[in-house]
Order: C-alpha cells, then sequence, then structure tokens
C-alpha cells in the first residue's frame, strides 16, 4: 500500500505540472493552433495522470527517491537498534551497540499511515464514482421519461445527409423533449440527438445535426468519461478540477472549428446567432456527464463566438510548428515521469559498492558477535561491519535474539554476490539456525526482508552469530 500511495501521488505530482506547463503555454498558441489540436493535447495531461509508466530518471521519479532515501536516512538514525560507531581508547573506530529496544508500535506505524491514507482515498474515489454513475443514469432516465421520436421526413432526411457528409456507418437515432433547451448527443455507441421542442429552419437543423454528429466522431463522451476517471482517481488534487475545465471549453470550440470550416461568413454569422438563442433558453436540467451539448455555460459564448470569427485553416508552418510542440510536450511527459517501485538485484549486489566508507571488521573463529538494524521490505540488507574468512566445511551458526518476531531471510553472501541461506523464515527469540559453508572466502552477513503477514514496512532484527572450524 505505501509503495501504491507514492506511485499514486507521484502521478498526481506529474500531470499537475505538465498541466501547468500546458497552461503557461496557452497564450503563445491559443490563436495560432487549431482548436481540435488544443482539445487533444490535453489528453496527453490526463494520461500523465493515470499511466505510471516511466523511463529509469525522471523528474518526479527523481524527487521521489530523494524523499525515500531521506526518509531511510532519519529511520535509521532514529532508531535505537542500529550499530553506531564509537572511538576507543587508543583512537580506533569500532561499533558499538545502543541498548534501547524497538517496540511493535514503532514498527508498525508507517504501515498504519499508509493503510489509513489508502483507505480514505479508496473510499472517497469510490463514492464519487458510484455518484457520477448514478448521475449518468439518472439523466438518461429523465430523457427517456419525456422522449418523443422524431417522425418528420424531411428532418430525417436532412439528418441522414450530413452523417453521410462525415462518413458515418452508425445509426443515429432523433427524438425531441420538451423539458430541454439546448440540443444533445447521448450514448457511447448508439448516438441520439435529443432536440428541444421549439421551431427550427433547416440552416439551424443543418448546423445542430453536424455539430452534435462531430461530438460522435470525436468519441467525446469517451473523453469526457476518461477526465471523470481522472477526477475520481486524483480527488484530492485541485489541478484535476481545472483539467476537466479546460477540457469542456476545448470540446465546443473544437467542434465550433469543424462545423464552421465548411461555411462562408454569413453562415458563420448564422451559425453564431444560433449558439446565443439556444445559451438564452438553456435554464434548463442538464448533465455534462451523459451527455454533449451545443451550448455549455454562457460565459463561454464570448470565446466561442470570437473564435467563429476569426477562424483561419492552418498553414503549412503553423503545421509544422504544431507538430514541434506536440513532440515537446510528449517529451514534457517522459521526463517528468513517476516514480517507479525500486528494483533490487540481489544477485549482482556487491558490498563494496553500498558500503564503500565502511571497513569491515574480520571476525575470528568461536568468536560471538551481535548484529543487528533495520532491514526494509523487499530488499536485502548486508550487514558491513563485520567480515567472515571460513574455509569449506565451516558451520556458520545464527541464533535471533530480538523479543519482536520477525519474517525475512537470513544467510551468507560473498564477495562475488553468491548467497548462502538458511530455510528458516519466520523467526521468534531463541530461534537457531545453520549454514555450512561449501567454498572458501570472505563472506558477509545479510538480511533480506519481504511482505509478512503483519505487513510491517520495516523490520529490526538482532542476531548473535558465530562459526566454527573443523
Amino acid at each position: 500500500m505505501n509503495e501504491f500511495m507514492k506511485i499514486l501521488l507521484s502521478l498526481s505530482v506529474s500531470g499537475a505540472l505538465l498541466l501547468l506547463f500546458l497552461l503557461g503555454c496557452k497564450p503563445l498558441y491559443q490563436n495560432r493552433f487549431s482548436r481540435r489540436w488544443q482539445y487533444y493535447i490535453w489528453l496527453i495531461a490526463a494520461l500523465r495522470f493515470l499511466l505510471p509508466f516511466t523511463p529509469d530518471t525522471t523528474i518526479v521519479g527523481s524527487l521521489f527517491e530523494t524523499f525515500d532515501s531521506a526518509a531511510i536516512t532519519n529511520e535509521i538514525s532514529a532508531s535505537p537498534d542500529v550499530p553506531v560507531f564509537v572511538t576507543t581508547e587508543n583512537g580506533e573506530t569500532e561499533p558499538g551497540q545502543t541498548d534501547r529496544d524497538v517496540t511493535a508500535a514503532a514498527m508498525r506505524e508507517p504501515f498504519h499511515i499508509a493503510s489509513a491514507c489508502f483507505f480514505i482515498w479508496s473510499a472517497v474515489a469510490l463514492v464519487l464514482f458510484v455518484r457520477k454513475i448514478t448521475v449518468y443514469q439518472g439523466f438518461i432516465q429523465y430523457i427517456k421519461a419525456g422522449n418523443q421520436e422524431v417522425s418528420d421526413i424531411e428532418t430525417l432526411n436532412l439528418l441522414s445527409e450530413c452523417v453521410e457528409k462525415l462518413n458515418l456507418k452508425t445509426r443515429v437515432e432523433l427524438s425531441c423533449h420538451p423539458l430541454i433547451a439546448s440540443p444533445m448527443l447521448i450514448g457511447f455507441f448508439r448516438p441520439k440527438i435529443v432536440l428541444p421542442v421549439r421551431e427550427l429552419d433547416d440552416k439551424e437543423l443543418s448546423y445542430i445535426f453536424m455539430h452534435e454528429l462531430i461530438h460522435y466522431k470525436q468519441r467525446d463522451m469517451f473523453y469526457k468519461w476518461l477526465i471523470q476517471m481522472v477526477v475520481c482517481v486524483h480527488w484530492f488534487n485541485p489541478f484535476v478540477y481545472l483539467l476537466e475545465k479546460e477540457v469542456n471549453q476545448s470540446c465546443e470550440l473544437s467542434c465550433d472549428e469543424w462545423v464552421i470550416s465548411i461555411l462562408d461568413d454569413t453562415a458563420k454569422r448564422e451559425y453564431g446567432n444560433m449558439l446565443i438563442s439556444f445559451v438564452k433558453a438553456n435554464k434548463f436540467y442538464k448533465s455534462s456527464l451523459a451527455s454533449v451539448t451545443l451550448t455549455e455555460e454562457a460565459e463561454q459564448l464570448k470565446e466561442r463566438l470570437g473564435a467563429i470569427m476569426k477562424y483561419k485553416k492552418s498553414s503549412e508552418i503553423g503545421i509544422v510548428i504544431t507538430a514541434i510542440f506536440t513532440a515537446a510536450v510528449c517529451f514534457c511527459f517522459l521526463v517528468i515521469g513517476a516514480y517507479a517501485t525500486p528494483v533490487t538485484d540481489h544477485e549482482s549486489s556487491h558490498i563494496w559498492e553500498t558500503n564503500e566508507n565502511i571497513i569491515p571488521e574480520p571476525v575470528e573463529a568461536n568468536e560471538e558477535v551481535t548484529l543487528s538494524g533495520i532491514t526494509h521490505k523487499n530488499e536485502m540488507t548486508i550487514y558491513p561491519r563485520c567480515i567472515f574468512p571460513m574455509n569449506k566445511g565451516y558451520i556458520f551458526c545464527i541464533k535471533y535474539n530480538d523479543s519482536v518476531a520477525g519474517t525475512f531471510k537470513v544467510g551468507l553472501i560473498d564477495e562475488n554476490g553468491e548467497k548462502l541461506e538458511t530455510e528458516t523464515t519466520v523467526w521468534h527469540e531463541g530461534d537457531t539456525a545453520s549454514i555450512e559453508v561449501d567454498q572458501d572466502g570472505y563472506y558477509y552477513f545479510y538480511m533480506e526482508g519481504f511482505n509478512d503477514d503483519a505487513g510491517w514496512l520495516n523490520t529490526n532484527y538482532k542476531f548473535d552469530v558465530s562459526y566454527e572450524s573443523y
């Protein structure tokens, strides 16, 4: 759960950073790039919030790894049973041992915090998702309750012509509803255009059909629900609500651009006047989760009308610049990255690579030493301060001497990374085990923590070890 929450938070941070980058660049591309591009570019930010795929080295990944390392360092330095160096009278440095005990409550505390955060997050995310599904179903029932199929042949023929213009192969249904004020499209796979009950001439109907069919062609319902998934997963991040707002605005502008690309100046004005007429009347119940509508909020109308009158087809240079900027955004998607659970290659672990500042002290035969510290879940910890020079046939004796039971692998590792393990994995105070050395060499004692029933993130250990020569 702890690793999951780290990944979730890193995705939230990386998505917010990419969103801020796009918002910062918006004044540069708002009136230069196509509205359709501006609509789909937010998809990259949405995917950054959701996809944990990331290169090995990234900005957010490095940031979280730094926090991770700092947290582990503080934990070890604050842990009472970690060996520390003391200086003897002759000026030599040797490991010493503190006397305080690590309690089970202290060890379980990180797990409890991570678990509490996970359950709070999952509970709120589930409630939000269920609520959105309920709103969607409620709206569909609302539409079906007063739905009236359109049977006018001329209107249906006009719809068929618009469907053919957009090369759509799906059958599109048409109906009207007395309690809606703005045309809308509902349905993911079986699209239905719902009209308000009012007089509409052929030109207005043509504009409405084209606009709503473009919503279907762009798969806007799927896009909107993807954004809702981002909102549910990252409900604690205020930037996802900003992303939702930007996507909703860009969606309508994208459809407007597609429609007016085939209109002359006079038709553009007529299309703008139609938008104004629907916005003035748009005061009835609607849900953006269940439909895509011809009009959203009145405050967006000014931007939409301005975009309609300023529309120009993209030049070749503009297309090239757009492609370059898109590549830059994708590059930022990768560079920002996210936190990835570290993978440790235990077989290639070398003591001198991770503990090069510590000089190990050789232990003689039949000399008992106490080794203690903290091992981390899914990580191998090599005790660096003692080295055991042993020949083939020597017996390495291990006795667990901690009052708190632990779950981990224990063994010896030589300078080439070869390991000799005990069969015991669950240790209680007084448990013993032994390892017979199969070749001459210098060996280190190692611990390898893993998921145990208690779910502890870190486990303290304390062993009395020695070896017998023949």
